[in-house]
């Protein structure tokens, strides 16, 4: 009996690391929408150039990918750092919503 109360415990550890990481994934793309409700895009309207998927290696070696929006002086702003099937649908979705041109494939 004691062996499944460990392994509920481990079980519980588990589903709770779970849910923090999805937490803090969802807030990023929560605070981009609040953006996007309160109409802080109008402020952009013919300065954005194009929205594409950034990826950078930090010190550590992980990749992080994250929807960048590419201004039309040449500056980026990189927006939040998700997983790359996230950060692309979520690119494309700013896409559709500023009116962009599709971003090129990568090879």
């Amino acid at each position: 009996m004691k062996t499944a109360g460990q392994i509920l415990v481990l079980v519980g550890v588990a589903f709770f690391f779970i849910c923090i990481t999805w937490m803090m994934e969802v807030r990023g793309i929560g605070i981009l929408m609040r953006q996007y409700h309160a109409e802080s895009f109008s402020k952009t309207e013919g300065r954005i150039a194009a929205a594409v998927v950034g990826t950078r290696r930090d010190s550590k070696g992980s990749i992080s990918h994250a929807p960048t929006l590419q201004l039309q002086d040449g500056s980026a702003e990189r927006l939040t750092d998700l997983n790359r099937q996230r950060a692309e649908a979520f690119a494309a979705w700013l896409r559709e919503q500023l009116g962009l041109p599709t971003a090129p494939t990568p090879d």
